[in-house]
């Protein structure tokens, strides 16, 4: 595992999604897919961590869903995936949200997105 997958795993400690907790089980998640961004491999603020059923359920239910393919991901599935998933009473929801909107904010989206 890569430092910042490790860092990140440390620094997130739980699932952003659902508030899963167990960190040694959490997936580290591209937001822009590493194989059309490979500038942003290592970038933190393009990673989420993501426990195992939240992850596939963002690959295999809201991707398809959304017409997009496996590596397609940006911040509107993630916020799909939120929606479908999220724990609405955990206390990351209000975090999630504050990073979307910072990111948004400072135009990383239109400047990285697909």
């Amino acid at each position: 595992m890569g430092k910042w997958k490790g860092k990140t795993r440390k620094q997130q400690k739980v699932c952003q999604i659902c508030g899963y907790g167990h960190t040694e089980r959490l997936d580290i998640h591209h937001i822009l897919a590493r194989s059309l961004f490979p500038h942003l491999k290592g970038d933190e603020r393009n990673l989420i961590c993501l426990c195992p059923e939240c992850h596939v359920y963002l690959h295999e239910v809201i991707q398809p869903m959304m017409g997009l393919e496996h590596n397609e991901c940006n911040f509107m599935t993630l916020v799909m995936l939120f929606a479908h998933r999220g724990n609405k009473k955990c206390w990351n929801k209000k975090k999630f949200m504050r990073d979307i909107l910072d990111k948004a904010k400072t135009g990383y989206y239109e400047t990285h997105d697909i």
